[in-house]
């Protein structure tokens, strides 16, 4: 019974990544573990008899955790599960604490979804959350909706809606005291980012100025609070001459679909993953950035039933 493997038990899938990412293999690691770390990998409470919680500190990492997984990379008090299984395979085991995530798709993409999952996930370990609306496409009750299924404080997440590109400018500036009147803000989401951009029809050259003044501030963020971002944003289209060089439509030879902003998340501290759809179940997310260069795995295939 101790050799079962946990990816055969009816675990929820952000409870089996949760898992993974641990270490943990089969139901004997889990022997002896607190029922409230079990409760923060997402383990419901009616397996926690079959498991055998117990009320004791949790004891070391299982031997059927490798000893390179335990040397190499951040370890599991520094990863949080996305609550999507394929997303975290993407990202090696997790989202980094103190790190930026931007989740890019076409319209119809779930990236809404995954922002939520990553939030609940927050949630779920008992860590403060701001959550901006840049399209109106959020609001407390349904955020509160979304959450439902945590047993939360209902002041540890902050809503804030944000419609237009001053407001955002005046925002970032704000930020450093928001963060010290509102201490400890674990994770910052920045739902739909682009949009004021694009209604604002912004020069490019005014628009990486502004870039760079909200990749100072988030930058700044990360790195004295170890504050997680999580950014979701469209596509927009690049043309591409033959020889890789920018194009315009009248020479260039295709157009590919990039992220709408540019570098405005902090410098080698940001993932970039681009979600698209496949068909009406399934899809793809691929790494279109890592903070030290190409990702082990460059991407993955997706299902609905996956968020």
């Amino acid at each position: 019974m101790d050799s079962t493997l946990l990816n055969t038990l009816p675990l929820p899938p952000s409870a089996l990544s949760a898992l993974d990412a641990a270490g943990y293999e089969t139901l004997g690691d889990l022997r002896g573990l607190p029922r409230e770390q079990l409760e923060e990998y997402g383990i419901p409470s009616s397996m926690m008899q079959a498991i055998g919680a117990s009320q004791a500190p949790a004891r070391a990492p299982p031997l059927s955790q490798s000893i390179a997984s335990m040397t190499q990379g951040p370890t599991k008090e520094t990863r949080i599960t996305t609550g999507c299984q394929p997303l975290d395979v993407l990202l090696s085991g997790g989202l980094p604490f103190g790190t930026a995530l931007e989740i890019s798709g076409p319209p119809g993409a779930p990236r809404e979804p995954l922002a939520m999952n990553i939030c609940k996930s927050f949630v779920r370990a008992q860590k403060r959350v701001l959550f901006v609306d840049f399209q109106n496409m959020h609001s407390p009750a349904s955020i509160r909706d979304t959450l439902s299924d945590i047993d939360y404080d209902k002041r540890s997440v902050l809503y804030s809606k944000i419609l237009d590109l001053s407001h955002l400018m005046q925002f970032v500036h704000s930020l450093p005291g928001y963060l010290e009147r509102h201490p400890p803000i674990s994770l910052l989401v920045l739902s739909s980012i682009s949009n004021p951009f694009q209604n604002a029809h912004v020069a490019a050259k005014n628009k990486i100025g502004l870039q760079s003044v909200i990749r100072a501030a988030l930058a700044k963020a990360c790195v004295s609070q170890e504050m997680t971002v999580v950014s979701t944003s469209q596509l927009s289209t690049k043309v591409l001459n033959a020889d890789g060089s920018v194009g315009n439509y009248d020479t260039g030879a295709k157009g590919v679909m990039v992220p709408s902003l540019g570098d405005y998340l902090p410098e080698k501290k940001s993932y970039r993953v681009i979600v698209s759809r496949s068909s009406p179940n399934t899809g793809e997310l691929r790494l279109f950035s890592t903070p030290v260069g190409p990702g082990t795995v460059p991407h993955v295939e997706y299902s609905f039933d996956d968020l």
